[in-house]
């Protein structure tokens, strides 16, 4: 999981956080990363170099939402 405070967005805080999951992941060998990203998370996730590879339809208190299962390829 990602989140980063409302009031500290576009400072750079969560691709700093997300860089150095990568280069751990780098580190551990793995050879991808993957997540479950809300509507709101999927333009940082693909600007990271992540990529869809589901959509899940879900209602949760009566109110449709989104979430796509993304993956990036590490290595």
């Amino acid at each position: 999981m990602l989140f980063c405070r409302s009031d500290w967005g576009r400072r750079g805080v969560e691709a700093a956080i997300y860089a150095h999951i990568e280069a751990r992941g780098n580190e551990l060998a793995l050879t991808r990363l993957f997540v479950e990203a809300s509507e709101a998370a999927r333009g940082p996730f693909e600007r990271w170099g992540f990529r869809v590879t589901c959509r899940q339809d879900l209602i949760r208190i009566g109110v449709a939402i989104h979430i796509y299962q993304m993956e990036q390829r590490l290595g």
